[in-house]
């Protein structure tokens, strides 16, 4: 008995998959992060962030376009967003092996995006209809800030927490950005408070729980040496039950699924929850 190897237990998670909010893409260690956690889950990023690589002169010449926050009032501390990501995801989005490294986006077409093999190509159009959703809700809550969804990063999340309901099937999570020294919750936690989705942090037990799961993800891949670094990341899970009613007609025997009535009066949104956990206090 003495030869056999100390009993191991690795917890798999390759089964799911993680969602990059915009404010986190940007920030000055966004892009090593996901190239980092890229070495064992599918990274997924938004259409927004291939938009403003499309608009790079422009945002050149009008940098706060780019970075103003409508949920953030003081802004970012310096440093912790900046052009150098811009730059990388430049240079990353001409790298025609993104995909086999790990890294996925959706865009405003299919043929234009590249996702996960076990996600169905249906997720595209889900992601759209929750899309349209989620800024009706917003514009009932805000209207007086209807015009921020004009700006990068808070469009950029309403697609985020979008194609996070959309991917519901495949267990996304959903990484996030927090503001340093801020009492407030995560600029995307308030963008789902403002839509009139419940949104709260994880109890002690609850964060307990799931640190013992993704501290060895976080350690494994070195992303827990960009956390001690100084990037304040946050996980959201977002549970939303109509977004298994979303599964492909044919895979549910329903000549009719709810992936067609997105644009009824029915809100697929109706009954959503989220949770917050950030990794290091």
């Amino acid at each position: 008995m003495d030869s056999l190897p100390p009993f191991q237990v690795r917890v798999d998670t390759r089964a799911r998959s993680c969602i990059l909010d915009v404010r986190l893409a940007l920030a000055s260690l966004g892009p090593l992060l996901a190239l980092r956690l890229a070495e064992e889950l599918p990274v997924c990023l938004v259409p927004t962030l291939w938009q403003i690589l499309d608009n790079t002169a422009y945002f050149d010449q009008d940098p706060q376009a780019l970075y103003d926050d409508p949920l953030v009032s003081d802004g970012y501390p310096e440093g912790l967003v900046g052009r150098r990501a811009l730059a990388q995801w430049e240079r990353a989005r001409s790298d025609p092996g993104l995909s086999a490294q790990g890294i996925y986006w959706a865009a405003d077409a299919l043929p234009q995006s590249s996702l996960p093999q076990e996600v169905d190509a249906r997720v595209v159009r889900r992601l759209d209809g929750f899309a349209q959703a989620l800024k009706r809700r917003f514009q009932e809550g805000r209207p007086d800030l209807k015009e921020a969804l004009l700006t990068p990063l808070l469009d950029g999340g309403i697609e985020t927490l979008a194609l996070a309901a959309a991917m519901t099937r495949y267990r996304p999570l959903i990484l996030t950005l927090a503001v340093p020294g801020s009492p407030e919750p995560p600029p995307l936690c308030r963008l789902l408070g403002l839509c009139q989705i419940p949104v709260r942090p994880l109890g002690a037990d609850q964060a307990e729980a799931v640190r013992k799961v993704f501290t060895p993800l976080l350690t494994r891949t070195g992303v827990l040496d960009l956390l001690w670094a100084g990037l304040p990341l946050v996980l959201v899970h977002l549970v939303v039950p109509a977004g298994l009613d979303l599964a492909p007609a044919e895979e549910n025997g329903d000549h009719e699924s709810l992936d067609d009535s997105l644009d009824g009066p029915q809100d697929p949104w109706e009954g959503a929850t989220a949770l917050w956990w950030c990794p290091l206090p």
